[in-house]
């Protein structure tokens, strides 16, 4: 299956000395085809830049990324063109922030990333798991030093968890009072944003971070925390990323109330080890499969197997 080798393809990437990648050393498989991608030169909503202008990056680090307009225009879906032996494919790139699709979107497409892809899945063959990303493109200029900072273990907090106010805020607002209200362990965060590269910062020098839901059960949050190499609680979660994050590995998940994460943060923090083998396992995670580079890497093997596959009677724009 696709999944089972894109696993396979991103784990035979070599490992760092320190048994992770580095961030100047990720570079996802390129086609095994030639596949041009032509990319819109905006959008029709300027802050879907924050979504995806790190996986035209990515794609640009793999193969040939063209300019062009957005070729259609659909609320929360970007439209980019795959060209193959001559033939041009119609790609949706799905960052709506629920789980449901548009009864009417999937079939304009020849293949549909659907990024908060929901676990019991979708009655359109054509709609595959989108993964998620960081906030933006710049977090990789600074990935590195902010990692040595990880790396460094001078931890200035036990729990870290900084939130918007918009969409989740009484979800998040139960949790934030209970991590407030225990006195176990001293708990950093709440509802005052900062710059990114500040935020990246205090995230680096925290034991533990936690990542909640906002309007949908993906934020940039949570690859944030993955791509520093943080240990993450968070709730469970209803939605997949092509590589499912695995309880007790890479993440810790938690019933959804206050309480539970406190439970959850007082026990890790009485195992030091099992924190650092967690933080491993999520920076490894995201080096593997969700930078920018293999991201890019699994949706043009995603295409390429729907090619294959002799599924061409999805959409084309040209012959």
């Amino acid at each position: 299956m696709l999944l089972d080798r894109f696993r396979q393809k991103t784990m035979d990437v070599a490992l760092g000395a320190a048994g992770h990648l580095f961030p100047d050393q990720v570079r996802g498989a390129p086609p095994s085809e030639p596949v041009e991608v032509v990319w819109p030169e905006s959008y029709s909503w300027p802050l879907f830049a924050a979504w995806v202008d790190s996986l035209r990056s990515g794609f640009a680090s793999l193969t040939t990324v063209t300019p062009g307009p957005e070729p259609l225009i659909l609320n929360d879906v970007i439209s980019v063109e795959f060209r193959h032996r001559g033939r041009t494919y119609l790609i949706g790139i799905d960052v709506g922030d629920l789980s449901s699709i548009a009864p009417e979107n999937p079939g304009r497409y020849f293949l549909y990333f659907k990024m908060q892809f929901d676990k019991g899945g979708y009655p359109w063959p054509n709609v595959v798991p989108g993964g998620f990303v960081p906030y933006g493109n710049r977090i990789y200029d600074i990935l590195g030093p902010i990692r040595r900072l990880r790396d460094a273990r001078t931890f200035r907090y036990d729990v870290h968890g900084r939130f918007g106010t918009g969409a989740g805020l009484d979800r998040r607002s139960l949790v934030i009072e209970a991590l407030s209200a225990q006195h176990d362990f001293d708990f950093e965060g709440g509802f005052r944003l900062m710059r990114h590269a500040s935020f990246l910062s205090e995230v680096a020098r925290s034991r533990i971070c936690i990542d909640l839901p906002g309007k949908g059960d993906f934020c940039f949050r949570l690859i944030d925390y993955m791509a520093v190499g943080s240990c993450i609680v968070a709730w469970e979660q209803n939605n997949l990323l092509p590589v499912p994050l695995e309880h007790g590995r890479n993440i810790i998940f938690t019933e959804p109330n206050g309480p539970a994460v406190v439970d959850a943060c007082r026990k890790l923090l009485a195992d030091p080890d099992r924190i650092e083998s967690l933080a491993r396992e999520s920076r490894a995670t995201f080096d593997r499969h969700l930078h920018r580079s293999q991201l890019a890497s699994y949706y043009l093997d995603c295409f390429l197997d729907r090619v294959t596959a002799g599924r061409e009677a999805g959409v084309m724009t040209s012959a």
